[in-house]
């Protein structure tokens, strides 16, 4: 097999032509995305951080603490939508 690494305006080098995994190579199912455990941690992350946040600004507490939290609380939120759509897309997992 050759190995050549790719360069840059050519693409992937040989890491990244999509073969089979090493679970198929040796007989076993396909590699599936963890998707579903993603979303379930994506809502967690959602309904932790966005409290934190709603405390922090109930309790008065400091602008970069509130600003941090948020910050955290709008990723998930993003995260949560990325991955809700890449599940109704039919993908597995």
């Amino acid at each position: 097999m050759e190995r050549r690494r790719g360069s840059a305006g050519q693409g992937p080098g040989w890491w990244g032509r999509g073969g089979p995994s090493w679970s198929e190579q040796h007989g076993g199912p396909p590699v599936r995305s963890a998707l579903t455990l993603r979303l379930v941690l994506a809502a967690f992350g959602l309904l932790l951080w966005g409290g934190a946040s709603l405390w922090v600004a109930a309790a008065g507490g400091p602008t970069w603490l509130l600003l941090l939290t948020a910050f955290a609380a709008v990723g998930f939120a993003v995260d949560l939508v990325v991955v809700a759509r890449r599940k109704r897309r039919g993908e597995p997992g």
